[in-house]
């Protein structure tokens, strides 16, 4: 099996590392169709006036070049940059489908379903929620590879990561079960789309500062970063400066005037521990938990100085979560009470608002 997705891994690279940017900017869907290589476009700036994305596109390559070279199996594969007339150019490894698709086209948790080939038989719940834990910790583990190679991600979600095979496949469950007891992730699971990532290097303790000296603030985490649904409270408080909009400007300064909010620190490392806790309630859910929330609600919910220290479990709407585990695993189960101690671990050891007290990846693997 193991060898299975080496293969599939090693099909990504065919023919398109000798091709031209300018040709495969020109024949992206060919190149795609042929190759299985997906190429990412971000538009060059057209006046002096345009926000300038080559700072962004250099650390998301600098960032994918140094997991390369720390060959990290769990990481999207970087074959190919540069630059055309009109574009920045990223030729990137392509997958199977990404684990939010993959996730919501999942029948219900209550639905008994028939298995056909190898793995003839019947597919229950409880089935499918126990692959959903070994893809979860598959993705704490390829975090922890990113993290360990001084890049952070700062957009984990479900969108983010890339099967590169069906994971219901007996041999790719067989995969993730081997895989389960070993500290590198199986290679069945891949991170991708590093746009918002920067080395943590820039957010450290020696990280260097911005010329004018105005607050201290760190050279690279001037603007908030990832999805807003998944944003720790410190990157929901972070300072955008000239790039806020005059609205949510406005609504910041009218919010901070009637609730005070809590103070930060910079968000490093803790930021994708907070992201990868709600990834996994996401993961059981089939969408994410706060994806109708506005910043506002975010913001009142997570960083109010009024808002209990830690105890985030209390305060979360997790109700939906928990239903999805009576549906695969009902209470009067004997099981069910350890397996809720464990999810309440998981859960409350990364979803804590003050980052300091977020539990370590390696730490999590083992809850």
């Amino acid at each position: 099996a193991a060898a299975a997705a080496a293969a599939a891994t090693t099909t990504t690279t065919t023919t398109s590392t000798t091709t031209t940017i300018t040709a495969i900017a020109a024949t992206a869907t060919t190149v795609e169709s042929k190759s299985r290589v997906i190429v990412k476009k971000v538009a060059r700036e057209r006046s002096m006036h345009d926000n300038s994305g080559v700072i962004d596109i250099y650390y998301e390559v600098s960032c994918l070049l140094r997991l390369k070279q720390g060959k990290c199996p769990g990481v999207c594969g970087i074959l190919d940059f540069g630059i055309t007339a009109k574009h920045y150019v990223l030729v990137l490894e392509n997958g199977w489908m990404d684990l939010s698709m993959w996730r919501s086209s999942l029948p219900p948790s209550t639905e008994v379903v028939a298995v056909t080939g190898t793995g003839a038989g019947h597919e229950t719940g409880a089935h499918r929620f126990q692959l959903l834990l070994l893809l979860m910790i598959d993705a704490v583990k390829v975090l922890a590879q990113v993290h360990e190679n001084g890049v952070i991600h700062f957009d984990i979600k479900c969108n983010n990561f890339i099967l590169r095979a069906d994971p219901r496949d007996p041999c790719a469950i067989q995969t993730l079960v081997n895989a389960a007891t070993r500290p590198e992730p199986s290679g069945l699971l891949f991170l991708a789309d590093f746009g918002e990532s920067i080395p943590s290097a820039l957010v450290g303790r020696n990280a260097p500062q911005h010329q004018n000296g105005a607050g201290g603030k760190h050279a690279m985490v001037y603007r908030s970063r990832g999805t807003l649904c998944i944003q720790s409270p410190e990157m929901l408080t972070v300072n955008e400066g000239v790039q806020m909009d005059a609205e949510r400007k406005k609504e910041r300064e009218e919010y901070a005037r009637s609730s005070p909010l809590q103070a930060f620190c910079v968000p490093d490392e803790a930021s994708d521990i907070w992201s990868i806790g709600l990834m996994f309630v996401e993961l059981v859910l089939g969408s994410p938990l706060l994806m109708d929330r506005q910043w506002a609600e975010l913001v009142v919910l997570l960083c109010s100085k009024s808002n209990s220290a830690n105890d985030l479990l209390s305060t979360l709407p997790l109700d939906p979560f928990w239903a999805c585990i009576d549906d695969v695993v009902p209470v009067s189960v004997p099981e069910r009470e350890e397996l809720n101690e464990y999810l309440r671990a998981f859960l409350d050891a990364s979803l804590r608002i003050t980052p300091a007290t977020r539990a370590p990846l390696w730490e999590l693997q083992g809850k």
